[in-house]
C-alpha cells in the first residue's frame, strides 16, 4: 500500500475544516443561553470544544496511523461454520 506524504498546505486546510465544523456544531448548543427573552452568547465552552477538535485533527494528521495502532497480531477470518439444516 502506497502511503502520500501531506503537505503542510494540505494539513493546515484540513485543521482548518475541522475547526469550522466544530465551531459551527457545538456553538448553537451551548454557546447561547436564554435569560428571559434575550440571548446571552457563552462562548466559552464552544471554543473549548473547537480547540480540542483542532488539536486532536492536528495530532491525527501529524502522527502516522502506524504510530497508533496497536501492535497486536491480525487474526485470520474464520471459514464459515454450516448450520446443521445447511448440509
Amino acid at each position: 500500500m502506497s502511503q502520500r506524504k501531506k503537505t503542510s498546505l494540505q494539513i493546515f486546510i484540513a485543521v482548518l475544516i475541522a475547526g469550522l465544523a466544530a465551531i459551527v456544531m457545538v456553538g448553537p448548543l451551548s454557546g447561547l443561553v436564554l435569560q428571559g427573552y434575550d440571548f446571552e452568547a457563552h462562548f466559552k465552552v464552544p471554543l473549548i470544544l473547537t480547540a480540542f477538535a483542532l488539536a486532536a485533527r492536528l495530532l491525527f494528521a501529524l502522527v502516522p496511523m502506524e504510530k497508533l495502532r496497536s501492535k497486536s497480531i491480525e487474526l485470520q477470518p474464520e471459514p464459515a461454520r454450516w448450520k446443521p439444516w445447511q448440509q
